[in-house]
């Protein structure tokens, strides 16, 4: 099932697509409540998360059976750790902490098959349901079209050269990591700060000249409506941990306020 390039269609349709981080909690059971709840794409997350190799492909098994397309953020450091997750079946990764067109062109190498990227070839993994494609050519070529190579834009420098990391061959969205942003600008604590929201105005701008995606992640549903307002294509909000801990506040006070 390729849920990337359903959610390049529902983009091209003008419809609005939201997605999610998850970190922390290791059931497959999670994405599949995420999935069922509406959210069209989950980001598990292995650069704050500590997720195992065997905790990603789970996640990733859990999403794929809702048809919540799964992501995986990959630390930038663990270049082979891109195509693994893609071997598992991740429909696309996201790459923190950008900062030069080396660093652009690196994830394209290590996501992409040839002749685009140099991803190793191996065609009986979870990503092909084990089964070898009876063209294998021709399913590298739809791989390459339909998966999604994601550049978070986080650091001064990235926000410095965002026109040409959107133009990068093989890169097919940016996103706008607010928190580290904020950092980025000197407003640590900051990530709804309009010089933020400017930022994120740049990478639509840029995206939109390069025919890629514009995406953000959001800790609320305003912020997330403002993003979409911007023109951001692909919006995720807050994490399955942020929801448990605000909902099973609410209870827990609703209750204790009862009595």
């Amino acid at each position: 099932m390729n849920l990337a390039m359903q959610l390049r269609q529902h983009v091209a349709a003008g419809e609005a697509v939201c997605g999610t981080f998850l970190n922390e909690l290791r059931s497959p059971w999670v994405p599949v409540i995420l999935g069922n709840a509406g959210f069209d794409y989950v980001i598990i997350d292995e650069e704050h998360g500590r997720f195992t190799v065997s905790d990603t492909a789970g996640l990733i098994v859990g999403a794929t059976r809702v048809g919540l397309c799964p992501l995986v953020r990959v630390p930038l450091s663990e270049p082979a750790g891109m195509s693994r997750t893609l071997d598992a079946g991740a429909q696309g990764v996201v790459i923190p902490m950008i900062r030069t067109l080396d660093d652009a062109r690196l994830v394209v190498e290590c996501t992409k098959y040839p002749p685009l990227g140099l991803r190793g070839l191996h065609t009986t993994s979870p990503h092909t349901s084990f089964s070898r494609p009876a063209d294998v050519k021709q399913y590298a070529q739809e791989c390459n079209d339909s998966l999604l190579t994601i550049l978070q834009v986080e650091t001064a420098e990235a926000l410095a050269i965002v026109d040409d990391l959107a133009a990068v061959d093989g890169v097919d969205a940016l996103l706008l990591g607010p928190n580290d942003m904020s950092v980025a600008l000197g407003l640590i604590g900051q990530p709804e700060h309009e010089r933020v929201f400017e930022a994120a105005a740049a990478i639509v701008e840029a995206c939109r000249k390069s025919g890629k995606l514009a995406a953000a992640q959001s800790g609320d549903v305003a912020t997330a409506r403002r993003f979409r307002e911007l023109g951001m294509h692909l919006v995720s909000a807050g994490s399955p941990v942020g929801f448990l801990a605000k909902q099973a506040g609410a209870v827990a006070d609703g209750i204790k306020e009862s009595l």
